[in-house]
């Protein structure tokens, strides 16, 4: 029996995963760019992707179960790609197999990178954002040096100027 249907499955999911990574490219742009409304539309689109990434991935396993049903072992969820090409016994089709084993590992690698680095401006923006809070609810600077408490009328008293429970 030939691979040809792992190998479908595989170039499929390498498209998908190209297409994902390329929005994660675009989110960054959008991140530093601050474009609230199409990061959403870039997040729905992601979803979507993730998505179609799972039918093919559920497809992969099963083209995975068929294959070892016909070499005559039983299938196995958990065999990985490296194990499944020592069963492939063509030369060509093994060299396949490890080829877009490698391209979709490849593709992982870019995809994990790129959501880190997104990750981190995101938190940045958070901390901005935090800071910026603070500095609007900051007391005012007379609060800020030491007085006495019994000469203050206003101890315990804190002005705010943005309601932060809001």
């Amino acid at each position: 029996m030939t691979t040809q249907a792992l190998v479908t499955c595989l170039e499929e999911l390498i498209g998908l995963h190209e297409s994902l990574w390329q929005l994660a490219r675009d989110k960054t742009d959008v991140l530093v760019r601050n474009q609230v409304d199409e990061l959403n539309r870039l997040v729905n689109k992601e979803t979507q992707s993730i998505r179609k990434i799972a039918e093919w991935e559920s497809k992969r396993k099963e083209a995975v179960a068929d294959f070892l049903k016909q070499k005559g072992f039983r299938p196995d969820p958990a065999i990985t790609m490296t194990e499944l090409s020592k069963l492939v016994s063509d030369r060509e089709e093994k060299r396949r197999l490890q080829e877009l084993q490698g391209a979709l590992q490849d593709i992982a690698a870019r995809i994990q990178a790129t959501n880190e680095r997104n990750k981190r401006l995101i938190e940045h923006s958070l901390e901005f954002v935090e800071l910026s809070l603070d500095l609007l609810t900051a007391p005012e600077a007379d609060e800020m040096v030491y007085q006495d408490p019994r000469s203050s009328q206003q101890s315990g008293k804190r002005v705010v100027r943005f309601d932060t429970k809001a």
